[in-house]
């Protein structure tokens, strides 16, 4: 309450499902959205995001909690990839699907993505 009375400033959460949290994205500034929760790491979209720019990919976030789906929305048709660390390819997708499920064991991943213009590798850290 300000000095005048009236609410400066008030935050209503709405009902959430298990797993789900209540975060302004980007962080602090954005509208309140429902996500998966961002341990350790600012507020951001789950997802794979892409620079048309620079070309450059980036995971938000990383690290990612083990299960946890995440979206892909590249501008152009794209092929990804998700490999272990001994090369073995755990899931692949294209740009029909927009969703993909993280590793369900902790540990260091690998993204591969081709698109149109561009291909790429990337990590992928991933938390119990």
């Amino acid at each position: 309450m300000g000095p005048d009375g009236l609410t400066q400033d008030a935050v209503n959460f709405p009902e959430l499902a298990a797993g789900e949290a209540h975060a302004r994205v980007p962080n602090g500034i954005g509208d309140f959205v429902a996500q998966g929760p961002t341990h350790g790491v600012n507020n951001a979209h789950l997802g794979i995001d892409h620079n048309s720019e620079s070309g450059q990919f980036s995971i938000l976030p990383s690290p990612i909690r083990a299960g946890e789906p995440f979206r892909v929305d590249f501008a152009t048709a794209w092929q990804l990839a998700l490999y272990d660390l001994s090369g073995k390819c755990m899931q692949t997708c294209t740009s029909s699907e927009q969703t993909i499920l993280a590793p369900e064991a902790a540990g260091v991943y690998v993204i591969h993505w081709d698109a149109t213009t561009t291909s790429g590798t990337t990590r992928l850290i991933v938390v119990e």
